[in-house]
């Protein structure tokens, strides 16, 4: 059956859907902040709008970053007439995760993601030893399993500071192309960070990586890498009743790896298909003893332990807690004036910890000169 309509009423059909349309692309964009306006401005939130804003105090087309400025200067108690900082707000960081997602091997072998709020530490169950069983005949008197035990994880954050140095020429134009750079800039420096001091961080004013985890299936090769090293450390974390669901190392200790063959003459390392995080297909992605096998720059290629030797790491990761807080932003143009550019402070904290040490294998001492 067709339907007539007459031209004016179909213009207004139009109308009402654009209008609605937008509305709904409006609230997708700001990732459910409320702006009290009826859907006019389409535009997705500005990082650089926020950033520009509280390096200078103009906050010219920016009046919903500004409402969030001010939103979490109250919320904090701090006067928003002047510039200075303020914590990125929950709809930017929500904006950014992502990215940093997209740069983090750690994040892409399926951690355990924890929010964590600024300089508060968080208590985290684990099981330290599992059930055992026992049989008997009717009526035989059942002994009692206490072989059950529940053991207190901290997750104690460690304040993490970068400066970052922009162009005051990038921030006279906010707008879509800008947040583009910063958003790439900022996931691709703390992606990096969050790599390393997650997989190597020394401890004290850092949080204790996985390399210097005591508790872990470690071992020191102080030499070349061979396939019964890597079969070795897969074994000790299948006798800690876990299976390894990633692997990663530097590209040097990988690129030695690839040469290697198994006793059929087939070679250590494959490409192959693989799920990444949260499903999502990786195509052609090399894979040790059916795990996935990642590489980052972020591993050291000395001094682990000594020099001219690297480290290769293995885990079931769905038993490593990571958190970070969304990051603080401070700005300022005084010190950097001569050269035009606006010196931005990013503050964040960030824990980890092991929630089950025992499925986790870190292979020392490999050589790569």
């Amino acid at each position: 059956m067709a339907i007539f309509l007459k031209r004016e009423d179909l213009d207004a059909l139009k109308q009402s859907f654009k209008s609605q349309l937008r509305t709904v692309v409006t609230k997708d964009a700001r990732r459910g902040y409320d702006d009290g306006s009826d859907g006019a401005n389409d535009e997705p939130l500005s990082i650089s709008k926020f950033i520009a804003g509280i390096a200078s105090g103009n906050w010219r087309n920016a009046a919903v970053e500004k409402r969030l400025f001010t939103d979490m200067e109250k919320a904090y108690g701090t006067s928003s007439e002047s510039a200075g900082g303020a914590l990125l707000p929950e709809q930017m960081w929500g904006q950014l995760v992502p990215a940093i997602h997209e740069e983090s091997v750690v994040r892409k072998l399926g951690v355990l993601n924890v929010p964590l709020s600024e300089n508060v530490a968080m208590n985290i169950g684990a099981i330290s030893s599992g059930v055992e069983f026992t049989w008997g005949v009717e009526a035989d008197t059942m002994s009692e399993d206490t072989s059950l035990k529940t053991a207190k994880i901290v997750l104690a954050p460690k304040k993490c500071t970068c400066l970052l140095r922009i162009s005051n020429e990038l921030l006279r134009s906010p707008g879509p192309a800008a947040d583009m750079i910063l958003r790439q800039e900022l996931a691709a420096g703390l992606g990096e960070e969050l790599d390393r001091v997650v997989l190597q961080g020394r401890g004290g004013t850092e949080v204790t990586g996985l390399y210097s985890q005591t508790q872990i299936n470690s071992t020191d090769l102080s030499g070349e890498v061979d396939s019964d090293d890597a079969l070795a450390a897969a074994l000790e974390v299948e006798q800690a009743k876990s299976a390894i669901t990633g692997w990663v190392s530097s590209p040097a200790v990988r690129h030695r790896l690839r040469k290697l063959k198994t006793a059929d003459g087939s070679y250590l390392l494959v490409m192959a298909g693989t799920a990444g995080a949260g499903g999502s297909a990786i195509l052609n992605m090399p894979q040790l003893f059916g795990a996935p096998f990642y590489t980052t720059n972020s591993v050291s290629i000395t001094g682990m332990p000594d020099t001219d030797e690297s480290y290769l790491c293995g885990g079931a990761w769905r038993y490593m807690a990571v958190g970070q807080s969304a990051p603080r932003i401070d700005a300022s143009g005084d010190s950097r004036f001569a050269n035009d550019q606006t010196e931005l402070r990013l503050v964040t904290y960030v824990g980890m910890a092991p929630l089950h040490p025992e499925a986790f294998v870190v292979v020392r001492g490999i050589t790569v000169s």
